[in-house]
Formats: C-alpha cells, structure tokens, sequence
C-alpha cells in the first residue's frame, strides 16, 4: 500500500470518527453545530479542505461535490451557513453558484 493511499485511508478514519464525535454532540445538546459544503472537481482539494472543516470545533461538512449539478442540489438540500467552492467545476461557474445562493 502507498503512502497517498495510508494517508487517504487516516483521513477517512479521522473524518469517521469526528462525524461521530459530531453526531454525539448534536444529540447531547453540548454546543451547536455549524454547517458547510465543500464544492471542488479536484478530489485532493476536496479532503484537505474537508479534513480541514472536520478538525474545528462545532463544524460539520454536510456534503461534497466535484460538479455543478450535484452542487447545487446538495446546497437545496442542507442549506449550509458555508460553502467552500472553487471558480471552476465541471458543467459550471463557482461564481454563478455563487449568485443562486
């Protein structure tokens, strides 16, 4: 096994676990969550961003998308207080995703 495919396999047991920890303090009323998608047709930039969101405290990545279709509908569905998006995705403009949010 390579060391990109270790690393890959670390950040999803660490995405794993602090979803649960999320999970957890959803549940038990301990703090409140906040929300945000991360939208990139780059998968690399997709997890770091996601790994990035998932260490905070009280931040939870509700979804991620490389394309503009599925961006849009993931952003109907959870209404996220934030959106990391890139300029560029496929079948459209970050900027024109900007302005229907």
């Amino acid at each position: 096994m390579s060391s990109v495919e270790l690393g890959l396999r670390n950040v999803q047991h660490s995405h794993s676990s602090r979803r649960l920890y999320n999970q957890f303090q959803i549940q038990f009323g301990s703090t409140c969550m906040h929300h945000c998608l991360v939208i990139d047709d780059e998968y690399l930039a997709r997890e770091r961003i996601s790994s990035f969101v998932m260490e905070q405290v009280n931040w939870q990545v509700d979804g991620e998308s490389g394309e503009y279709e599925e961006a849009e509908s993931l952003l109907l569905k959870y209404r996220p207080e934030l959106c990391f998006m890139d300029i560029n995705i496929i079948g459209g403009s970050g900027i024109e995703f900007a302005k229907i949010s």
